[in-house]
């Protein structure tokens, strides 16, 4: 349900992504129909156009705005992600130096740092990486975090959420780690990094 518009990308029923705007520019203007231009940080559309997401800048702070209900508002929102029915929403929300996920509203454990936010088709689970202490990551999977690793990675939910996958690192080992299970170490050296 995407259309142009005289130069405007149109998008479902409320929401329209100015053109011209680079890919990866830093802020984009969205423009709610009827209403005056935002500047916004990030935005996230489902794939039917019917829902849309975006982090406003206001001031020196920045809010979540899902299908025009102003929502978290914190010094940073980032990693914003869509269920693909546009009921469920996550966003990575920082302040005063700390990171935590917000998902449908509801705030999770803070840390000093948190990316790779994902959510299943469905929206009904999710998972992160977050840093757990200084040099140690763990994913957090449905609020619970996992096993400790220098680095995580490339962090992959089925499609019902029941089954979580991602590559893990301890120094130069790498592994895969499929539903809390590590698996063998990995060894990729013919192209020059692991997994």
């Amino acid at each position: 349900m995407m259309r142009w518009v005289g130069g405007t990308r149109i998008v479902g029923p409320v929401l329209a992504l100015c053109a011209g705007v680079a890919a990866g520019a830093a802020q984009t203007e969205v423009k709610v129909l009827g209403g005056a231009p935002v500047k916004t940080v990030h935005a996230a559309v489902t794939p039917d156009g019917l829902h849309f997401a975006y982090v406003e800048a206001k001031g020196g702070k920045q809010a979540l705005v899902v299908d025009g209900v102003t929502g978290v508002e914190s010094d940073g929102v980032g990693s914003l992600v869509l269920s693909r029915d546009g009921k469920h929403y996550a966003c990575v929300a920082e302040s005063g130096g700390r990171s935590r996920v917000v998902v449908d509203g509801k705030a999770g454990p803070e840390f000093a740092a948190v990316s790779g936010v994902v959510l299943s088709r469905d929206g009904a689970h999710w998972a992160y990486a977050a840093q757990v202490k200084p040099g140690k990551w763990a994913v957090v999977r449905d609020g619970v975090a996992g096993e400790e690793f220098d680095r995580v990675r490339a962090i992959r939910l089925s499609a019902d959420g029941a089954h979580c996958a991602y590559a893990a690192f301890l120094g130069a080992a790498a592994f895969v780690v499929h539903d809390g299970k590590v698996g063998p170490e990995q060894d990729d050296s013919e192209r020059g990094y692991p997994v």
